[in-house]
């Protein structure tokens, strides 16, 4: 069983104080800005309250990470030219509450449904 740290309203919650600031396109990194011709559309097929849904489910279910001493810091936009695989994705973002542990965690939910869990944020 999930510690309450999991249930909706926290999640929620993180995104209220995050204020969904970060949903917008990312430049630098592995991902790349959606305003060049030869990148896909800015415009995803899957809506932000879909993919928050879908997210909440996932993690509430069999995850890689334990999201219990996790902190939501914030939600993009990208479209990644091949880490973890091509496409757009919103990519959400998790530091760890845990003094001494620095790193991020990602997870990806691409527009076609699929979720890729990663160990770092590229």
């Amino acid at each position: 069983m999930r510690s309450s740290e999991h249930s909706p309203m926290n999640f929620f919650k993180t995104l209220a104080m995050v204020g969904l600031v970060g949903v917008g396109m990312v430049e630098g990194g592995m991902c790349k800005e959606a305003k060049d011709a030869s990148l896909p559309s800015s415009q995803p097929d899957l809506s932000i309250l879909t993919s928050i849904d879908h997210i909440l489910k996932f993690i509430a279910g069999k995850t890689k990470q334990d999201y219990s001493k996790m902190k939501l810091t914030r939600i993009s936009l990208e479209y990644c030219n091949g880490v973890p695989r091509k496409g757009t994705a919103y990519v959400y973002y998790f530091n760890s509450t845990t003094p001494g542990f620095d790193g991020a965690l990602c997870i990806y939910h691409f527009d076609d449904g699929e979720i890729i869990e990663t160990g770092t944020c590229g």
